[in-house]
């Protein structure tokens, strides 16, 4: 009888021990997720995409350090008008004051980009404006059968 309390105790101990294991391991691998995001500046942003636009452009050394100015002005006047909105309920406002800055932007690059850069330029941004397209309508749907599943029919 003694033999079995003694088993019964340490398999409850077990399965203490194998929980906080777990819990550690849920904890690790939470904080481990978020620190892998990891927060670009305004230069390293401009940095990236300009080396980017510079391999799918064929963009020389010059009209990638243009290119590179292009971008940080942008980043950094489109973050002051998320600044300026960031407590608002004016969403459409903010997405014209943005839209201007990119008509400014994609005018700056005509001035530099050869005819071919440009239009290439212009499907790059095409692809990317469909992609996220895509990604609202497909995060909306997943919203929507959510909402379905909680409908109430208990």
């Amino acid at each position: 009888m003694v033999f079995q309390s003694v088993i019964l105790k340490n398999h409850i101990s077990m399965k203490k021990l194998v929980f906080s294991i777990l819990a550690a391991i849920v904890a690790i691998s939470a904080s481990a997720k978020d620190s892998t995001k990891v927060k670009m500046n305004p230069e390293q942003k401009a940095n990236k995409q300009a080396d980017r636009l510079k391999t799918e452009l064929s963009l020389s050394d010059d009209q990638r350090n243009k290119t590179y100015t292009a971008i940080l002005d942008r980043i950094n006047k489109v973050d002051a008008i998320k600044a300026k909105y960031k407590d608002s309920a004016n969403k459409k406002g903010m997405g014209k004051e943005i839209q201007s800055v990119k008509t400014e932007f994609d005018n700056t690059l005509a001035t530099f980009l050869t005819g071919e850069q440009m239009t290439k330029y212009k499907e790059l941004e095409k692809k990317k404006k469909d992609k996220m397209k895509a990604h609202r309508k497909e995060k909306k749907g997943r919203q929507n059968d959510s909402d379905d599943d909680s409908d109430g029919d208990n």
